[in-house]
């Protein structure tokens, strides 16, 4: 296998159905005062098969200090180029040296945020009697898995995943009464419920993200989650301004009822996927369900949009009443859709003490963080 990376511009990224390997995204994270890196990609394998794509790379300070590393390069939910099972690990590897070059001199560790679907969710020996699917196995099974092809086993399982490793896809492909039918009967139920009450969805702009970030705010505090500061929902209006028209980008959906903002969301498209990025919602006239009705503009809104696929974008891995998303997972499961187990995130050490300091912090503060 060889593996080759060209560097190109972020602004020329193709539009595709990754929104987190998009020129957009680059250019969100670029206002965030992150650093994009932008590749051509090229894998060639036996048989003189050779598979090309492009590829999104984002650098961040980790640490302002005095160190000699103080930087990682992150890659969000990317390679989309997959090898062989077998070769994942060597594929890996390789884009990692041919990558180290192209980086600061002080970049410690490189992540790859695998979307890649995991084999666990369907080895029938990770369930139980009943049919209940038992998690995960051990990181070390899954690192020995990793790196049976590698040449230093030097892939390592991050303690943490930055973007959900687990979500619900519902296929877009069906007619809206399909749709209906495929949720659960209370998900239907309280859709419909919303209406009869007069819930109504719009598409917001600038004008209303402070509308949002209320909600956003008060949803934060009531969850113990981690709040991103106003500045970085308008970058994402921000870069919406450059790519219009290149159908990547985002909408921000806020549901009312009679003047009063009950709830919000983001909703992310790019090419035939859409994505449930970011949800808010206030417990005021919770009772209309503001957020089934959000939920289900959004799904007819990106069906309009020619999407074939939404992302729920994140769910507990089990169905465990004290997983602090449970609630998430309920919500989101009764819209229908099928679960996906994405591989996660995988760090490739280029400075040994580095990692092994920013392993130790992060073990110590886990979550998402977009």
């Amino acid at each position: 296998m060889r593996v080759q990376l060209e560097p190109k511009q972020a602004k020329e990224l193709k539009s595709k159905g990754i929104l987190q390997q998009t020129g957009w995204w680059a250019e969100m994270k670029s206002d965030q005062g992150y650093q994009p890196h932008a590749y051509r990609l090229r894998m060639e394998e036996s048989g003189n098969i050779c598979t090309e794509d492009d590829l999104l790379v984002i650098v961040r300070e980790t640490a302002k200090n005095s160190s000699a590393s103080t930087r990682m390069a992150y890659i969000p939910y990317g390679p989309e180029i997959r090898p062989k099972h077998e070769d994942e690990g060597a594929f890996l590897e390789k884009m990692a040296r041919e990558l180290k070059p192209n980086l600061p001199e002080n970049c410690g560790m490189i992540r790859f945020d695998l979307k890649w679907e995991s084999p666990w969710l369907h080895d029938e020996n990770r369930y139980n009697d009943r049919g209940d699917w038992l998690g995960l196995p051990s990181e070390q099974t899954r690192e020995f898995r990793m790196n049976m092809s590698t040449e230093n086993w030097n892939l390592f399982k991050a303690p943490t995943d930055s973007l959900p490793s687990t979500t619900i896809y519902i296929n877009l492909r069906q007619s809206e009464d399909e749709l209906l039918a495929a949720m659960k009967p209370k998900t239907r139920y309280n859709v419909r419920l919303a209406a009869r009450r007069g819930v109504t969805v719009r598409e917001a702009g600038i004008e209303d993200l402070e509308t949002w970030y209320r909600l956003y705010k008060e949803t934060a505090e009531r969850n113990n989650f981690y709040c991103h500061p106003l500045a970085f929902f308008e970058s994402m209006l921000k870069a919406n301004s450059k790519y219009r028209g290149t159908h990547a980008g985002s909408s921000l959906l806020i549901a009312e009822h009679e003047g009063d903002a009950l709830a919000a969301m983001w909703l992310g498209i790019s090419g035939e996927q859409a994505t449930y990025l970011y949800g808010a919602s206030s417990l005021h006239k919770r009772r209309n369900m503001p957020a089934y009705a959000l939920q289900w503009a959004a799904i007819k809104k990106a069906r309009q949009t020619g999407c074939r696929y939404y992302d729920m974008f994140g769910i507990s891995v089990t169905a465990n009443p004290a997983h602090p998303m449970y609630g998430l997972y309920r919500f989101k499961k009764g819209f229908g859709g099928e679960q996906f187990l994405r591989k996660g995130c995988w760090d490739y050490p280029l400075d040994e003490n580095f990692y092994q300091q920013f392993r130790s912090l992060e073990m110590n503060a886990k979550g998402y963080h977009l």
